[in-house]
């Protein structure tokens, strides 16, 4: 579905977001939806409003609804567009330190299919920086991610042009600054042998056009001495006009890329790691090197990259034995849903 395609105006986000739930449902049934889908308000009044309403129908059948929780599991995530400052965190509030545990004795659910709508605030789940700025929103759980919405959070007294949402002029304004940017180094900072930037022969190789980020790593990882649990990835991205180096102005400090050479770009790539058993969100920035080179005349030059790091000594990620799913966003792009668990040692010895 498209944003929108919920039939409510902006102002019914806030006074009235319920209205067209049967509608939406009986449409939705008749195509044979299952997922997730959203709607948003295109545009909220920064001075008129304190919560951000985003509306998420959650379809499927009974047994897959039952087995996979929405107020249990389900994740938010917000990126701004601006600077592709990525945030997550659990979709309703729940006690994180409960681990969600199966009742022995429930009888399983019958045949047939279901929805759930649920009424989020961005705002208060994100603690949204409440300035204006573009928005996109998902919804993750478990493997499946929602559609995205976006929002202009916006004050009257900087309305756009008709027509005109503010973004591109916003981007365009930045390309054609002639201000060099300082671009940050890479993080987590190159190591030996993780986290490694370079190409080497077990690398992933960079997804065709259009843009895209692409993951790889271990299904099972057992947490004994020294482990690791090895993340690869590669991607192909239009880097902001704050994350280029075309004109050689130099980084937050200094980084030489395999075989000595000097990256062209550093890109906010944002992991978003999800417990299942014990209800827990992770949220890992990366800042990840390119080192294709690329014309600085061109509005919107894609770049790729590849990188490996090992996410047991990333810093944001305590090592809980649990089941995972992990996403990566940068801006609109996202990568698909990676699962992986981490087992305990003596979770394997003999008794």
């Amino acid at each position: 579905m498209a944003q929108g395609d919920f039939g409510l105006s902006d102002a019914e986000m806030w006074s009235d977001p319920f209205r067209t739930r049967r509608e939406t449902d009986r449409r939705l049934h008749r195509a044979g939806f299952a997922g997730l889908c959203m709607d948003a308000p295109a545009v909220v009044d920064l001075d008129a409003h304190d919560t951000l309403p985003l509306l998420v129908y959650h379809a499927d059948t009974l047994r897959a609804l039952a087995r996979c929780s929405f107020p249990n599991e389900a994740v938010l995530v917000g990126t701004r567009l601006e600077d592709h400052l990525t945030l997550a965190a659990t979709a309703i509030y729940r006690d994180e330190a409960e681990p969600q545990v199966a009742d022995p004795n429930a009888k399983p659910p019958p045949d047939g299919t279901g929805s759930q709508v649920h009424l989020l605030d961005a705002h208060e789940r994100l603690e949204l920086p409440w300035d204006p700025a573009h928005w996109l929103f998902r919804v993750l759980l478990r493997d499946k991610t929602s559609d995205s919405v976006r929002v202009r959070l916006r004050r009257p007294s900087a309305a756009p042009r008709a027509g005109d949402d503010g973004l591109g002029a916003t981007l365009v304004g930045a390309h054609l600054s002639v201000e060099p940017p300082m671009v940050p180094p890479p993080w987590p900072v190159p190591g030996t042998p993780f986290p490694f930037y370079g190409q080497a022969p077990d690398s992933l190789a960079p997804p065709s056009a259009p843009a895209g980020i692409v993951l790889s790593m271990p299904r099972v990882v057992v947490l004994e001495d020294e482990a690791r649990c090895v993340l690869r990835g590669a991607f192909r991205l239009v880097p902001l006009f704050g994350e280029r180096l075309p004109l050689k102005v130099g980084i937050g400090g200094t980084f030489v890329g395999p075989g000595g050479t000097e990256p062209t770009a550093v890109l906010a790539i944002t992991l978003v790691v999800v417990g299942v058993e014990h209800p827990s969100v992770f949220v890992v920035p990366l800042r990840v090197p390119s080192f294709q080179p690329f014309s600085p005349l061109l509005p919107a030059p894609q770049v790729v990259g590849r990188f490996a790091i090992d996410l047991l000594a990333t810093e944001g990620f305590p090592p809980v034995p649990q089941s995972y799913h992990l996403h990566a966003f940068a801006g609109e792009v996202a990568s698909a849903s990676v699962p992986f668990a981490l087992v305990d040692e003596d979770a394997l010895l003999p008794v």
